[in-house]
């Protein structure tokens, strides 16, 4: 993995890999957090900012009980999308722009509102390794190092299921500027190289 360690607030806490209790219809159920895989909108449909997740001692018991989380899973190259939209453009109230305007301020000098999208685009791809804690770089992390290593299975939902899966609209909705379409071929290369272990998982898995 190209990325830096995380070192933010919610990682130096532990919050990787992090299980939580919901009631989904009347029943409990457990869900596995994953950036920018709809944890926003799912932590507040269920109300989750500031209450205790799982304790991880737990989860080998809970795998051994037959206990399955459910886990939203989305194409790579969409999340990668949806990652640089999530810093470059201005989206929900959740977004990650002003993050982006800093990141450009502070390692290139420049402003982020006076480049066009695809010169927004270039810079971030060159310069990704520079991603820190304090940008919350775990965002960019593969969906499969959120993956606790006591589960085998999980309750997997599609990106495109997840409102009718949890009964949530999208709290953190983004403007749909940046697409995959967007995205170069070294950009293209780059996710399939980066990402491999997400792509490896999910076609095992017959998700992909």
């Amino acid at each position: 993995m190209i990325f830096q360690p995380c070192d933010c607030f919610h990682c130096r806490r532990g919050a990787q890999q992090v299980i939580f209790p919901i009631l989904l219809d009347n029943t409990v159920e457990y869900w596995l957090d994953i950036p920018k895989n709809a944890s926003t909108s799912i932590k507040v449909k269920f109300d989750l900012d500031g209450k205790p997740s799982v304790p991880k001692e737990y989860y080998s018991m809970f795998a051994a009980s037959g206990i399955k989380p459910y886990a939203v899973y989305r194409d790579p190259m969409v999340r990668f999308a949806s990652l640089l939209q999530h810093y470059l453009t201005r989206s929900g109230p959740y977004g990650r722009y002003n993050r982006g305007e800093k990141f450009f301020w502070n390692h290139m000098n420049l402003k982020i509102e006076e480049l066009s999208i695809e010169e927004r685009m270039e810079i971030m791809f060159d310069n990704l390794t520079k991603l820190n804690g304090f940008y919350y770089v775990h965002h960019w992390f593969p969906q499969t190092y959120w993956l606790p290593k006591e589960f085998e299975e999980y309750k997997w939902v599609a990106m495109e299921d997840v409102q009718k899966v949890f009964d949530i609209g999208n709290t953190n909705p983004g403007s749909g500027k940046i697409t995959t379409d967007m995205l170069t071929k070294r950009m293209k290369d780059f996710v399939a190289i980066e990402y491999r272990d997400d792509y490896e998982y999910f076609t095992s898995k017959g998700l992909l």
